[in-house]
């Protein structure tokens, strides 16, 4: 039964009403009776309004110096016991992925799974549950075309932003009511993807002044540095249950582009998610080809797994010669490959052969759960 009313209650919006972290602050419509001193109460609209522009301006900068990369989650635990939490991914601005699971509590405070889905790009949105995938942009243009919208007479209004001046929540609530229920957006966090921080060296001479890139390598150091990475490789594989995330981006200079996403599950490829833009007319994004553990078996053209990036790097580029061509290495800061490419001198064109373009990142328990759950 209880159970049952918990299932009930997350087909609509809720938010904890409790206490306020200590590097939040809190901007309301309401005269809270609070000790806290990050409470700032009784705001008109428009000092929210200010308030939450402010907010936004903070948040156009952040944007623009991560690459518009990021990531946020929206939680919700409701006093009967269970909760939810959504994530949602971001790359360029597109959303790629939208996370969700939910538990509940039983007679003895024990938590379990009772639903979990994972939406990879081509289908966002596309299950019924958690909070919209939504860009951070679009919640800022929510928060002040629907919340700052209310009348503040018959709602309570709430504004709390982190220490670094970015939205945390922005949500309404009727006067009276003292139940989890609340409109808007409650409880997010937002990070920033740290795909950036890649380690490169290069056989190529150059003076730049680059913390990440190590021009004019030799060839054995090369070598040495994959011979590490592939021993680093193998003691994580195990450690993170054999389960990852890699996307191929190729951008030609004339704008048009393609990317592909394999999500690998206890070393099985379980998805494998292609598609491509144009800058013709303006930039298109085209419609994805997705494909699931059944239809990636019977594929003449299986996706590779990162395994084979060694095994391709050390057998083919790293047999390059290097009075020929610009040999390059990629490693993640936990020293993943995640490039290994070379380049012929003369060529001055896309020109790069072997691997390059990669994004890794390592699945985490919830959506190993949820691919296992929602793929067979």
């Amino acid at each position: 039964m209880r159970k049952t009313l918990f299932s009930l209650l997350l087909m609509t919006s809720f938010s904890l009403w409790g206490a306020l972290d200590a590097d939040n602050t809190l901007y309301s419509t309401s005269d809270l009776k609070s000790e806290l001193k990050n409470i700032h109460s009784n705001q008109s609209i428009t000092q929210l309004k200010e308030i939450v522009e402010s907010s936004k301006k903070s948040w156009e900068e952040l944007k623009e110096k991560n690459y518009n990369f990021y990531n946020y989650s929206i939680n919700f635990e409701s006093k009967l016991g269970g909760g939810y939490k959504t994530e949602v991914f971001i790359e360029n601005g597109v959303i790629i992925k939208r996370l969700f699971n939910s538990w509940y509590k039983n007679e003895k405070d024990e938590s379990f799974i009772s639903d979990a889905f994972v939406e990879d790009f081509g289908e966002i949105n596309k299950n019924k549950g958690g909070s919209l995938g939504l860009t951070i942009d679009s919640i800022y243009d929510e928060c002040f075309n629907k919340t700052l919208a209310k009348d503040p007479k018959k709602n309570r209004i709430d504004v709390v932003l982190t220490k670094d001046n970015l939205l945390k929540e922005c949500s309404s609530s009727e006067n009276g009511r003292k139940d989890d229920s609340k409109e808007g957006v409650t409880n997010l966090t937002i990070k920033f993807d740290q795909m950036f921080d890649k380690l490169e060296y290069s056989t190529y001479k150059s003076d730049t002044k680059s913390k990440t890139f190590f021009p004019n390598q030799k060839l054995d150091t090369l070598k040495d540095l994959l011979s590490k990475s592939k021993k680093s490789w193998l003691e994580l594989k195990e450690k993170n249950k054999n389960s990852y995330q890699y996307s191929i981006t190729f951008a030609s200079w004339t704008g048009s582009g393609n990317k592909t996403i394999v999500i690998v599950v206890d070393g099985v490829v379980v998805k494998r998610v292609q598609y491509n833009w144009t800058r013709r007319d303006g930039f298109k994004i085209n419609k994805p080809t997705i494909e699931l553990k059944k239809e990636i078996e019977k594929s003449n053209n299986k996706p590779q797994l990162v395994d084979d990036f060694y095994n391709i790097c050390e057998t083919d580029t790293l047999k390059q010669n290097p009075d020929e061509n610009f040999i390059t290495l990629q490693l993640t800061p936990d020293n993943i490959l995640t490039g290994c490419s070379y380049f012929n001198m003369h060529c001055a064109d896309d020109c790069s052969q072997g691997l390059h373009g990669v994004s890794f990142k390592w699945l985490s328990e919830t959506e190993i759960q949820a691919y296992q759950k929602n793929i067979k």
